[in-house]
Formats: C-alpha cells, sequence, structure tokens
C-alpha cells in the first residue's frame, strides 16, 4: 500500500512540475516585419570609410530571439554596440557609442519593406542635444548580401552624414 501511494505521488509531483515547466515558458515575440528583417542580418559583414580604411559589423540574435545586437567596428572610433528590440510593438534601438553616449530611437520601416527609418527618442549620458551624437538611422536593405547604414551625427548644430556600404562576409 505505501508503495502504491509513494507512486501516486511521484505521478503527481511529476504531472505538477511538466504544468509549471509549460506555465513558464517564455512567450514568443509577436511578428514585426522591421525587426525580422534586422534579425535577417545575423552574420558578418564588411564595408570601407571613404578613404578606404575596413569596417566590420556583426549581427547576433539573443536574448530567446528578443533582440538582435550589431557590434559595429569602424577603424578609428572603437568598437560600439546597437541594441534591436521590440517593445509593446514598437522597434526600438538603443546606440552605445564610442562618443560615450546612448541615443535611444524609434523604426518605422518604409512601405516597401527596404529600408527602416530610426528617429531620436531620448539619448543617455547626453547633456545637451547640441553635443556631438548620432541622431537617426536608415538601414537601407539593397538585397540578401547588401545594406547600407546612413547615420546622422549632429555636432554644434550641424548634421553630418555617416554611410557604410556593407556585404554580407559569412554567417
Amino acid at each position: 500500500m505505501k508503495l502504491q501511494w509513494f507512486v501516486v505521488l511521484c505521478l503527481a509531483l511529476g504531472l505538477s512540475a511538466a504544468a509549471l515547466a509549460d506555465d513558464m515558458a517564455m512567450p514568443k515575440p509577436k511578428p514585426n516585419a522591421a525587426f525580422d528583417a534586422i534579425k535577417g542580418l545575423a552574420g558578418n559583414w564588411d564595408a570601407q570609410t571613404p578613404d578606404g580604411k575596413p569596417v566590420k559589423a556583426s549581427y547576433e540574435v539573443v536574448s530567446n530571439g528578443n533582440c538582435v545586437m550589431e557590434t559595429l567596428d569602424p577603424p578609428d572610433h572603437g568598437k560600439m554596440i546597437t541594441m534591436y528590440r521590440v517593445d509593446g510593438g514598437r522597434l526600438l534601438m538603443d546606440h552605445y557609442c564610442s562618443m560615450n553616449n546612448v541615443p535611444h530611437m524609434s523604426g518605422k520601416q518604409s512601405a516597401d519593406g527596404k529600408a527602416i527609418d530610426f528617429t531620436f527618442m531620448s539619448a543617455s549620458n547626453l547633456a545637451s542635444l547640441k553635443d556631438t551624437h548620432m541622431h537617426a538611422l536608415k538601414l537601407t536593405f539593397d538585397d540578401k548580401d547588401h545594406l547600407t547604414h546612413e547615420w546622422s551625427l549632429h555636432s554644434q548644430g550641424k548634421v553630418q552624414p555617416v554611410i557604410f556600404h556593407f556585404a554580407r562576409s559569412g554567417p
């Protein structure tokens, strides 16, 4: 009799643990076409500065598919990280810049799905909007192996474009 109760107790605990595991399963993110396009960039990319210096970028889908981490490695500024994510249906990005500030931007996909325009919302560690910072980014998906970054650098009321034409270099 004790053995039967022990078996019943073990089965009940096992079923309870399985039900709890199902309840604790991570929710899947809601579909977002722009974010899915950014996820599709996973891998390594190469470009050049206007004077021919190499620029590297890599994209990695992280945090159970909830974020994409871009590592941008220009020749003269040190590596920078940009995190792309969806929050409440909005595509957001945070750019951890070598200029020691973090612009926060919101993105909107073009009607044809070939570009995403990110616009400035706010920034961490930025005393004034006149201080040098990235203020906008346009990602253009030229084709599956070519990507254009068009950054808008703002400094003392002046705007300077920073453009990179990337080609996929590997997984």
